[in-house]
């Protein structure tokens, strides 16, 4: 039974195939269809759909995506032997790294909109500029803002209007951030708009919102039928309540643009944050407070309550902005792997998060030493990997999530086995049982262990998030064969520029080629240069 489910499998897969190259030849050279062409193909699914599931996932989600899809080019005559994958194959030495640590992306986002909505001059320099802040200040540019980029440093000009509310299409990208910025920008004024994004955003349900926006005299519609998601028409009357009571059940980062936003309404505004869960209240007043008040806006906190005057500060010539704890621990974890020295320069934050990377680093017998201007995380060139079982910390950020489970793998790689950590999370001990593979390893209940028969590559894989790409690259570094085979590297390109030039030249990358990819003009990809080819059938496999 299961290889009859695999054939249909292969012949789904040839038909998505089929499909989107005939989507590309009605596109007729642009990227999108004609809103006739999507409304009339949406229908028609829906349509059909219909008549066997009554499944969102199926009549309108599965849509969207399939629309939204990226496919490989078909083989061509004149090009038969490109490369099939991206290899990651590291030298297999200690690492000295001394380099530039990646900056907080979620700061550089709040200081960009900040200056957008005084139109006040600011610098920020050494700024990670990926494609969630180019988002961003292209959005806010669309507003009115003069923001502009030099390699890694953002200036927003001199003798500038705050951004407006113009009635334009603001795209926003793939990161939900940029969208609640723009969106907390127009409810404190009358004006319309329309949003796009990425598909991530397509498939968001900011249903909440809908039905709170009202009480703040806006709302948003939805312009594709039956979906909650972009693209989206917001329609504001700039008419706020003395009194902002916010619901529980609103996204924390629209929560945090409206506090940005609301100094800059021009009015007295009270937010009431008494239904938010009280940690992660605290947590985002402690990030939140000191900006604003660096940025010159008066804020006092009284009990669960915002009181927010109207700006009319001064904004700070170059604001520091501290290394991101997460993107550093990217680099940061490949000292445990390969042993060596590596030192970010830079502010380490204090808090919660990197309180987790440090907990997770003691696990490993290795400690963090940090000062005003720079981190440092010394293994040694004689640093084993240790075989302990190690424990998932409380407040790992995010982007980190699956690292414990890639320590774990790269474990086994090493002593032969290991076992997945403790307090995993369920979704990411799933996508690691595919994940386990593409290294070269097997699970079975907690062991993990190297698989009998392994081939001279690991198997062609295609990460699930920016963490994932990440986790294979650091398992190849301890891996026992010619590399392991990634489809998409530019997946962790589009998070963090400088990581793949910074890895390709392990054990002593170039300052040079690090810095060049990070200040690029253009959004750099990583071209694998695969083809769209369905593997053919293997009588053997029967």
């Amino acid at each position: 039974m299961r290889e009859t489910v695999r054939d249909i499998d292969r012949q789904i897969l040839s038909l998505l195939l089929q499909r989107h190259n005939v989507l590309v030849r009605m596109m007729r050279g642009s990227n999108r269809l004609t809103p006739q062409d999507e409304r009339f193909l949406r229908e028609s699914w829906e349509g059909q759909a219909s008549k066997i599931s009554s499944d969102p996932l199926l009549t309108s989600r599965l849509f969207n995506l399939l629309q939204e899809v990226d496919f490989l080019p078909p083989p061509s005559e004149e090009n038969q032997t490109r490369r099939t994958a991206f290899n990651l194959a590291p030298q297999q030495k200690p690492v000295n790294i001394d380099m530039e640590g990646p900056r907080d992306q979620h700061a550089t986002q709040v200081w960009i909109a900040i200056a957008a909505m005084t139109g006040k001059p600011l610098q920020i320099g050494k700024a990670l500029v990926n494609d969630a802040v180019s988002d961003c200040v292209h959005m806010f540019n669309l507003m009115g803002a003069n923001l502009h980029r030099d390699g890694n440093v953002i200036r927003h000009g001199t003798d500038c209007t705050p951004a407006g509310t113009p009635d334009k299409v603001l795209h926003v990208g793939k990161n939900p951030f940029n969208f609640y910025l723009g969106l907390a920008h127009y409810i404190g004024r009358p004006g319309h708009t329309r949003f796009s994004g990425g598909t991530e955003l397509r498939l968001a349900n900011f249903t909440p919102l809908r039905h709170f926006l009202p009480e703040l005299g806006s709302r948003i519609i939805p312009l594709v039928p039956k979906t909650e998601g972009l693209p989206l028409r917001v329609e504001c009357s700039g008419l706020l309540p003395d009194t902002i009571v916010l619901p529980a059940d609103l996204p924390a980062e629209f929560v945090e643009a409206l506090i940005i936003a609301a100094p800059f309404y021009g009015r007295q505004i009270v937010i009431d944050l008494g239904a938010l869960d009280a940690g992660a209240r605290s947590s985002m007043l402690s990030f939140l407070l000191p900006t604003l008040s660096m940025a010159g806006c008066e804020i006092r906190e009284e009990g669960s309550r915002l009181h927010i005057a109207p700006w009319e500060g001064t904004l700070p010539a170059e604001p520091e902005i501290a290394m991101d704890p997460g993107l550093s621990a990217l680099v940061l974890s490949l000292a445990p792997v390969l042993g060596g020295t590596i030192s970010l320069r830079g502010l380490w934050p204090a808090g919660v998060e990197t309180s987790a990377v440090e907990a997770l680093l003691g696990q490993l017998n290795l400690s963090l030493t940090a000062d005003a201007s720079r981190v440092r995380l010394e293994a040694g060139s004689k640093y084993e990997l240790p075989d302990v079982t190690l424990t998932v910390p409380e407040n790992l950020p995010q982007s980190l999530a699956t690292l414990p489970f890639a320590l774990a793998c790269a474990q086994a790689l090493k002593h032969g086995h290991a076992t997945v950590p403790q307090n995993i999370d369920p979704e990411i001990a799933r996508e690691g049982e595919s994940f386990s593979r593409a290294c070269g390893l097997k699970i079975l209940n907690t062991e993990i262990s190297p698989l009998e028969h392994e081939g001279e590559h690991g198997p062609l894989w295609t990460a699930p998030s920016p963490a994932w790409a990440h986790a294979l690259a650091l398992c190849a570094c301890v891996r026992h064969n010619q590399g392991f085979s990634l489809n998409n590297p530019s997946i962790l390109t589009e998070l963090y520029p400088g990581f793949w030039p910074m890895y390709n030249g392990l054990p002593i990358p170039a300052l040079k080629r690090i810095q060049e990819a990070e200040a690029t003009k253009e959004r750099r990809r990583i071209r694998t240069r695969v083809e769209a080819k369905l593997t053919p059938r293997n009588e053997d496999d029967e």
